[in-house]
């Protein structure tokens, strides 16, 4: 288990691979100045997400690394799951990894709040509901 999960953050690391494909292509986060009441954007909810999927989020501008913690996933029972988030080294591409396999046709939300760019900005908080593989 150890050994999978080493190998899937090398190889978002190196940035040869990324595990599952990428369900999100394209996903842009735009930072604000103000999200408007704090209301979340929502994705379109993903289908057949693969087990081991690492998320790729998008940025368009470079993030503030201590606001990554604000960064989960979040089970259909409500429960908060601990992933590996690894950042470009540019701060605009985000890899969310789960650190164990996701449980086949469940749901799950992706969640982003009270994140920050480098220059302070708050960007939008932003959701994407997905349903594993069966």
């Amino acid at each position: 288990m150890k050994k999978k999960l080493r190998n899937r953050i090398v190889g978002v690391m190196i940035g040869i691979t990324m595990i599952g494909g990428s369900v999100l292509p394209n996903a842009t986060v735009h930072a604000e100045k103000e999200a408007p009441n704090n209301m979340a954007q929502f994705g379109s909810t993903k289908y057949n997400v693969p087990l081991d999927k690492c998320w790729t989020i998008k940025f368009t501008k470079p993030v503030d690394k201590h606001y990554l913690d604000h960064v989960y996933i979040v089970g259909q029972d409500g429960t908060s799951f601990k992933t590996i988030k690894v950042l470009s080294k540019d701060k605009k591409t985000l890899y969310v990894i789960n650190e164990r396999e996701f449980k086949k046709n469940t749901n799950y939300t992706l969640v982003l709040v009270y994140i920050k760019s480098t220059s302070g900005e708050t960007i939008y908080p932003f959701c994407v509901r997905f349903k594993t593989i069966k």
